[in-house]
């Protein structure tokens, strides 16, 4: 995760999601407690324009991984609910549509 200059509200978060299971995965949504939003976005160049589309959810097939990386698929993490600083370690639930929760640490880094 992006360590937030004084006064920003928002970082990105990248990372790989694999799936070691044997059956596909519907990944529904993400949460922080230290951030009041956390979403899914996708970021696309047409006609040399960068957009940002946030996405409803993620499919992962049974043996594949996702890279979530600056310019393609990454997490938006919006509103801190505390000071966030280089060195710090970010608690991510990753819940999936059957209701299985996935907790991650993340590591802040200065970028």
């Amino acid at each position: 995760m992006r360590a937030m200059p004084p006064g920003m509200q928002m970082t990105a978060a990248y990372g790989i999601i694999i799936n070691h299971g044997n059956s596909t995965v519907e990944i529904a949504s993400f949460s922080s407690d230290s951030f009041a939003a956390v979403s899914l976005h996708l970021t696309t160049v047409k006609n040399g324009v960068s957009k940002m589309q946030q996405l409803p959810g993620l499919t992962q097939s049974a043996g594949t991984s996702s890279v979530l990386q600056p310019g393609g698929l990454h997490l938006m993490l919006m509103k801190p609910t505390k000071e966030i600083h280089p060195g710090d370690h970010i608690g991510l639930t990753l819940l999936t549509a059957s209701g299985e929760q996935y907790r991650f640490s993340l590591p802040v880094e200065a970028r």
